[in-house]
């Protein structure tokens, strides 16, 4: 019975991939133009979700400005309750491509400023600026949408203050996940 299973799970996944293979026989569009996305993250231990704008593409299909905005929620005590506060990010970057790893796989680095409006809940700070970096890997799933995965660092130092222990948010460590849709497209020679 279980090698059965088996067998089938082995049968689908060899024809699952054998229809991947031929459909990457096309190249996906890359973003020539602009292309507008969403997202959900964690930066530190606050959750997010935003929008972002990528500029149209230039140094030969190489590189895009992006410009990131997310609202992002910091659990802290607050009169001896545990609560959510958002807070906003904004960063504007320069991702470069480091080319096709397959024929719908992309791989990328970014980096660039970001700025945080903290919550008078927990920060003192009305604006905290910081750089950023990320490495991303961008999967073409249908000709103008693809998905991506990024992790990177913020070392913003930013502290919640009004919190007891001063401890740091939206500090170090993110992952991001999202679906960008390009608004122009064109075929890429590899």
């Amino acid at each position: 019975m279980i090698r059965a299973i088996y067998l089938k799970m082995t049968v689908l996944l060899v024809l699952s991939m054998i229809t991947a293979t031929s459909n990457a026989q096309q190249k996906p569009p890359v973003n020539s133009g602009m292309a507008i996305g969403f997202q959900i993250n964690q930066f530190q231990q606050d959750f997010g979700f935003g929008v972002q704008v990528s500029s149209p593409s230039f140094w030969n299909n190489g590189a895009v400005l992006r410009l990131k905005t997310n609202l992002v929620f910091h659990e802290h005590l607050r009169q001896g309750q545990y609560e959510w506060s958002g807070y906003q990010n904004i960063a504007l970057g320069l991702a470069g491509y480091g080319g096709w790893v397959t024929e719908n796989i992309r791989i990328y680095g970014e980096g660039g400023l970001m700025g945080l409006l903290p919550s008078g809940n927990f920060s003192s700070e009305s604006f905290v600026l910081s750089g950023y970096g990320s490495f991303g890997t961008e999967f073409y799933a249908s000709p103008g949408f693809h998905y991506f995965l990024e992790v990177g660092v913020a070392p913003t130092r930013a502290r919640a203050d009004l919190v007891p222990g001063n401890p740091f948010f939206h500090n170090g460590f993110f992952t991001t996940m999202g679906l960008r849709y390009n608004l122009s497209r064109k075929k890429s020679g590899k």
